[in-house]
Formats: C-alpha cells, sequence, structure tokens
C-alpha cells in the first residue's frame, strides 16, 4: 500500500507534450499538504513517447492500456482506460485530470479533499450549468442532459472519489453513463451520498468582443480559483473559426507560463451569473446539435 492518500490520474490520451508539461509543471508547483503522486495514463495505441519520458522526468509514473479504437469516440476511449487504471490505485482515493486541467492555487487538493472529512463521498470542479427547473419532463431529453451537465455534478477533468467507494459501494465505471465519468456523481446522489466541490469563478477575456462572457462554459475556466480547466478536450488549439480561437493568446500564454496570471485583478472575468437559463439552453442546443449530425455521418451506429 502506498504511502500517499491520492493518486492523481492524469488521462493524455491525445495530448500533446506542450499541453502534459503545462499540466506536470503546475501539479510540481501546487502540491499542498495533501500527499499524493502523479500517474499519467494513455491509450497503447498512442505510440509517441516523448509523453512517457516527459512523464517520467516530471517524476510522474506512466501506464499505458491496452483499448481498441474500434467503435469507441475519443471519450469512450477515454473512459475505458481510466476503467483500467482503477484497478492499479493504490491509494484510498483516486482523482482524475485531464492533461488540460491542472491547479493554480497551493491548496487545492487540501480543498478537494476537505468535504470528503465532512461526509462528502465525490467532489471535483462541478459542470458549469444550473439544474433544470421541477416543471421539466424528466422523460425528455433535455432533462437527460440538463441534469447530469449540472453543477450538482462533479465533471471527470477534476473529480474526486474513494476508491472503495468507487468499486464497492457506487459498483459504476467512467464508462457507465452517458460519457464519461457522469455515472460517479450520478449514482451516489442517488444512494444519498453527498456530492461537491469547485464551481465555477472566471475565465479569460476573449481577443474579441464578446456579447455575453456569461455564456462561456468551455474554454479558459477558473473554477473556485483554485483549478484551471482549458478546454477543447486535450488539444492545444482549436482550428480558426471556432469558438476557442477567440482565445488564442491566452491559451498560448497558459500553455507556456501557466494559468496563475488569471487570478490577478483585471486578467480574467468574473461570472455575473445572470444568464442562468438562456446559457443552459444554449448548452442543450449545442449537444443536441452535435447528436443529430453524429448521426447522420455515422452509418456505423446502425449496424448490427
Amino acid at each position: 500500500m502506498s504511502d500517499e492518500l491520492v493518486t492523481i490520474v492524469v488521462s493524455a490520451g491525445g495530448a500533446t507534450e506542450k499541453m502534459l508539461r503545462t499540466c506536470l509543471d503546475a501539479l510540481g508547483r501546487h502540491q499542498g499538504c495533501t500527499a499524493s503522486k502523479v500517474v499519467v495514463v494513455v491509450p497503447n495505441y498512442q505510440g509517441d513517447h516523448k509523453l512517457e519520458k516527459l512523464s517520467y522526468a516530471k517524476g510522474a509514473a506512466f501506464w499505458r492500456f491496452d483499448v481498441s479504437k474500434d467503435h469507441l469516440s475519443g471519450s469512450r476511449v477515454h473512459a475505458a482506460v481510466l476503467d483500467q487504471a482503477v484497478p492499479h490505485v493504490d491509494t484510498p482515493y483516486l482523482l482524475t485530470l485531464d492533461a488540460d486541467c491542472f491547479p493554480v492555487a497551493d491548496d487545492w487538493l487540501d480543498a478537494l479533499m476537505a468535504p470528503i472529512g465532512g461526509g462528502a463521498s465525490v467532489t471535483g470542479i462541478l459542470h458549469p450549468y444550473i439544474p433544470p427547473p421541477p416543471s421539466m419532463s424528466v422523460t425528455s431529453v433535455e432533462y437527460r442532459i440538463r441534469s447530469q451537465l449540472c453543477e450538482r455534478n462533479t465533471h471527470v477533468a477534476c473529480q474526486l472519489v474513494g476508491v472503495k467507494t468507487l468499486t464497492n459501494r457506487l459498483q459504476v465505471g467512467f464508462s457507465d453513463g452517458d460519457d464519461t465519468g457522469l455515472a460517479i456523481p450520478t449514482k451516489a446522489r442517488e444512494m444519498g451520498m453527498k456530492v461537491c466541490g469547485l464551481k465555477l469563478s472566471g475565465c479569460a477575456f476573449p481577443s474579441d468582443a464578446h456579447p455575453m462572457l456569461d455564456s462561456n462554459r468551455e474554454f479558459c475556466l477558473l473554477f473556485g480559483d483554485k483549478v484551471y480547466h482549458h478546454g477543447g478536450g486535450c488539444r492545444e488549439e482549436q482550428d480558426k473559426g471556432t469558438p476557442a480561437s477567440m482565445w488564442e493568446r491566452v491559451r498560448e500564454k497558459v500553455l507556456r507560463w501557466g494559468a496563475e496570471f488569471l487570478l490577478e485583478e483585471g486578467n480574467a472575468y468574473r461570472y455575473s451569473f445572470e444568464n442562468e437559463e438562456e446559457v443552459a439552453d444554449e448548452m442543450v442546443k449545442g449537444i443536441t446539435r452535435g447528436m443529430q449530425i453524429y448521426l447522420e455521418t455515422h452509418d456505423r451506429v446502425f449496424e448490427d
């Protein structure tokens, strides 16, 4: 059994060397008081050994897992790798961390562990949307989306749970549910367990004028002023013309020096949370449109 309390499992499937370096450097700067160790995990078909060499150079272990990418989306590969990592974790707690998600404050891990002592079973960063209203039909697709992707539930990009709680009590994996890690807080709440975490607190200013900054819940985000989420998976940047390109200069600065500068006054927008229903509505529209496009362009969905 390990002497550490938490294993931080950094999911680097698809990550670039620059993105992973930024994450591991941030973990090295902000260790806090909670004893932890870091493991970087990737699917075996990711053949670039630069990530492995970088991990060892930064004091992290490196695990590869045999995952078939056939008929699996990137999200499902992500989940499969995490599921295979769980049996190898030898600490009481497991923290999943996407390679594009990392701390900006020394006490970030201590802050996530503190609610555990107060009876919480799952902590982390919370999905940055409000729950559906009580009047919404529980059988609707919109309810299914909003009830999961809301601030009641943690995000797998930074999600802390006890290993025994996960394997013995919840008995769900990262592959269960509608997306990676969603089944864990959902099942916990269904069983009467407490789920809590860090709420959205701020985001970088975009390079172009933006009519409603509150609507950005995807890119260059701060949670509780302790954890930063780059957004866009583990990629350094999105194609030109996508929403992420509005933060291109900020994202490049983060990759060079970390995201701590966003804590300084004047460098980040502090959310007003005045348009919550409109923001949630746009989120649902984007997801349902994405579902439609996927079904229209992936014939294999209908194969036996």
